[in-house]
């Protein structure tokens, strides 16, 4: 019944290797459209994949990519082509031609980075991963095309290739191309680079944090952080004062990760940072790092403008269980004026598990949003003490099964002895959840 912190981390929705694809209209306005073919019923000599590389319809091209993609290593000899198709960045819609439920080589991550609308270059990109070690050597010729749009797809390629006897050998050719003059194909190395997290890796990538783009140096912080290379907090550090708000989110975020408690200062900073989604993803890493310096700050950050950046600051203070943080928390159960932020701060106040928080706990129960009294019933239930049963007990008849089911389970884990009669009067309840959870507590209530 306890709820995870996990729960409410801030997940972010962070662009990838790929530029976004502007289609007016709808995701697949003026877009191209396969023929139909239907994989599942065409024999081999109806299905010249291999030969549609050279379609003249994009949609078609693409298609081919995706199916020999799906043959893996059976695909080797087409590699000349699929390389050839990494300058078509021609937009299609996503083709349905490859069989549902077909074996793809496990290869759901790379929909992360190349995602609907597609083209012909992003479906050859992602064949020549699947297809490996094979296709490793046409790929690093083609970093040295004329092309940005060949450089780039091949270096996306080279990105997703999960073999770590291949990954080592492709760092330096990566590595030559953080200096590229396209911006996009820099951008891309530098995420193929620390996607294989590489220590030699580790200075092209950093040094990528003073680019003249802001798109590279976000992915720049983006990818240090995920390389867990603790050689990159001071350069990070550095990065804070950067003057694009979304480099400094990446650059807090990674922080963040690397649990960088020598950054803890600089992070409570940008608290105040101009930019919301800086202040909340510095309260986020202030929580992940669990630094008790930082809950003054984190308190401070309890009175934001931005209701989603008062959510992550009380989630950070219940995660680190910050006791001298009581009063702040359930003042926000009271005061905030934004049901969630109270919700959370129920939970924070769970997470210490302190009696202190108990008589504000109670007035939470009775709070105009169903979540929040939910939330409360289960903060009382964890802390047990049985200050709370009375209020518990009047939350049994709460108008939301869900608040008089988690009120019944708060009392069993309590086990107060006085609530034997309401807990008996749930056995009726019209919910089976709530009869259920009523049985379950009146059995923890006669255990004691």
């Amino acid at each position: 019944m306890v709820r995870r912190a996990g729960l409410w981390i801030l997940t972010l929705n962070l662009s990838v290797a790929l530029p976004y694809v502007a289609t007016g209209g709808g995701p697949h306005a003026n877009a191209v459209v396969p023929p139909a073919f239907d994989a599942r019923t065409a024999s081999p000599a109806q299905s010249p994949f291999a030969a549609r590389l050279l379609d003249s319809n994009p949609a078609a091209r693409a298609c081919a990519a995706r199916e020999l993609g799906a043959r893996g290593v059976d695909a080797i000899a087409s590699v000349p082509r699929l390389v050839a198709l990494l300058a078509d960045d021609t937009i299609v819609s996503m083709p349905e031609c490859v069989q549902r439920g077909a074996d793809h080589g496990g290869f759901d991550d790379a929909d992360e980075i190349v995602d609907c609308p597609t083209s012909p270059a992003r479906e050859a990109s992602r064949s020549l991963a699947r297809i490996g070690a094979s296709a490793v050597q046409p790929l690093i010729t083609a970093l040295g095309d004329v092309r940005a749009t060949m450089r780039r797809y091949a270096i996306i390629a080279l990105g997703l290739i999960d073999d770590g006897t291949v990954t080592r050998s492709v760092t330096a050719p990566l590595t030559a191309t953080v200096g590229d003059s396209d911006w996009q194909v820099r951008r891309s190395a530098v995420w193929a680079l620390s996607a294989h997290a590489d220590s030699a890796a580790f200075a092209p990538v950093s040094g990528r944090l003073k680019d003249e783009s802001p798109r590279v140096r976000e992915m720049a912080a983006r990818g240090l952080g995920r390389m867990e290379d603790r050689r990159a907090v001071s350069a990070l550090i550095a990065a804070l004062s950067d003057t694009e708000w979304s480099v400094r989110r990446e650059v807090v975020h990674s922080l963040g990760e690397l649990h960088a408690t020598e950054a803890v200062d600089v992070i409570v900073q940008r608290l105040d940072d101009d930019h919301p989604e800086v202040r909340q993803i510095s309260a986020w890493a202030l929580g992940e790092i669990g630094d008790h310096r930082a809950a003054a700050g984190l308190r401070h950050a309890m009175a934001d403008r931005d209701p989603a950046v008062r959510h992550q600051a009380v989630w950070a203070l219940g995660e680190f269980k910050d006791a001298s943080s009581i009063d702040a928390l359930v003042a926000a159960t009271r005061e905030d004026g934004t049901a969630s932020v109270r919700q959370m701060a129920c939970w924070a106040l769970g997470e210490i598990d302190n009696a202190r928080a108990v008589p504000g706990l109670i007035a939470a129960l009775k709070d105009k949003d169903g979540s929040v009294r939910d939330m409360a019933a289960w903060a009382a239930g964890e802390i047990g003490s049985s200050d709370a049963v009375d209020g518990l007990i009047a939350s049994l008849r709460d108008p939301e099964w869900k608040v008089r089911a988690k009120a019944a389970w708060a009392i069993g884990e309590i086990a107060d002895q006085r609530a034997v009669g309401a807990l008996t009067e749930s056995l009726k309840d019209e919910r089976a959840d709530v009869r259920k959870m009523a049985a379950w507590a009146l059995s923890e209530v006669s255990g004691h």
